[in-house]
């Protein structure tokens, strides 16, 4: 698109400005911005304003893995708030070598980056969403001592040769990961060829982080839980009226509205969404989940995520966990497809490791695995092989974009 092309499509009152990043001795047209003279321009000095606690510091977006994206009011005492997150679960330390493999607009790169500067550790920024070669060169060529990433990233280390991974020089006190729930055979594989467990954290824009397992506490982890509540934050699972449910019962994952410990406002712009999220004191974004009797939350899906097929209520993820099992897959995402008899049936897609090929007989494969795993009534009825998931910038699955094609 060219300048003229840009300037055709903006609105009369606005204007078109270019600045321009270029190397000395560039002759510049007269119209464009020189950056770096500009700089030079500025003042040095600088002068803080004060601000009260509850005021808004930042918007952030949630990441549009269910359809748009909404903007979040962040408040200025957003890291007083997320502090217990960063000391119990990401152990981050101080002569730490932190990466964090996210965006830093995206909601836990956001109280990642700015959590690790504040408390004086060392930052690596790479790019947004690196390969899986990518990363593992980073981790060795740089030393890192602390990732924090998605499973998504994970998933994608482990289509590597094992040779590789094992042989490694990895040098990781801390492994976090979040952003979407991270699979018992992700976990399982980390330990095994690096001796690090990754913790799975549990967050949303509107409520933080404040599940997760604690890389600085010790404790047993439950490969595929969430973990269990940080401190200063009480959750619980409860039902559409905000009414707390007993130990196994499935419902929604709430976070108790406590006004001490703001970090999250408000959708900016639409307080009618806003209002929607609270339920009898607790904060309810449409996750759901449920709780063990040892306090561990295991998370079972959006709710519109969910597929109803002949009277049972099925979870995408012990789904997806199952099909992860098989040696040939190394992405898996299920959704409902409409069906007469049933009401839905389960759909899956599947990426394959190199070199393996969709068939019939694999099929069977799978569907044998699932029902092994989880029982006979959540098997997918239809496999769907595809090159990659569809999936925000932020890395998670956008399943609504997969129910569209089923």
């Amino acid at each position: 698109m060219t300048q003229q092309d840009v300037r055709k499509q903006l609105p009369p009152e606005l204007s078109l400005q270019i600045i321009c990043v270029s190397h000395p001795g560039v002759e510049l047209p007269a119209e464009y911005i020189d950056f770096a003279s500009e700089l030079q321009k500025q003042s040095s000095g600088f002068s803080c304003v004060p601000r009260a606690r509850h005021d808004t510091a930042a918007i952030i977006y949630t990441s549009g893995s269910t359809g748009l994206p909404k903007g979040g009011s962040i408040a200025v005492n957003f890291l007083a708030a997320i502090r217990p997150y960063v000391i119990y679960g990401l152990d981050l330390r101080r002569d730490d070598i932190f990466w964090p493999t996210g965006d830093p607009g995206w909601g836990y790169g956001f109280v990642c980056y700015l959590s690790a500067l504040a408390a004086g550790a060392t930052v690596i920024s790479v790019q947004q969403n690196p390969t899986a070669e990518l990363c593992l060169s980073t981790l060795q060529r740089l030393g890192v001592t602390n990732l924090a990433t998605t499973p998504t990233l994970l998933r994608s280390l482990l289509v590597l040769e094992e040779e590789v991974l094992r042989t490694a020089d990895i040098r990781l006190h801390a492994l976090s990961s979040c952003g979407e729930p991270l699979n018992a055979k992700v976990v399982e594989s980390f330990q095994r060829l690096w001796g690090v467990t990754p913790m799975d954290h549990f967050g949303a824009t509107e409520y933080a982080i404040p599940i997760g397992n604690f890389n600085a506490i010790s404790m047993p982890v439950k490969a595929g839980s969430m973990g269990r509540p940080f401190p200063g934050f009480r959750m619980a699972i409860v039902d559409q009226d905000g009414n707390e449910q007993p130990v196994g019962e499935v419902g929604f994952i709430g976070k108790k509205f406590d006004p001490n410990c703001l970090y999250w406002k408000s959708y900016w712009g639409d307080p009618a969404a806003s209002n929607d999220l609270i339920r009898r004191g607790w904060i309810v974004t449409g996750d759901l989940g449920r709780r063990d009797a040892d306090g561990y939350f295991w998370f079972e899906g959006r709710a519109g995520d969910m597929i109803k097929s002949a009277g049972y209520r099925i979870g995408p993820f012990e789904v997806e966990s199952a099909l992860l099992k098989h040696p040939a897959v190394a992405e898996a995402a299920v959704v409902g497809k409409p069906d007469e008899l049933r009401g839905e049936i389960v759909k899956a897609f599947v990426v394959l490791r190199p070199g393996k090929t969709g068939n019939d007989e694999l099929s069977k494969e799978l569907v044998m695995s699932v029902r092994e795993a989880v029982g006979a009534h959540q098997i997918p009825r239809v496999i769907e092989y595809i090159d990659a998931l569809p999936k925000t910038e932020t890395g998670k699955i956008q399943r609504f974009a997969l129910r569209e094609r089923a």
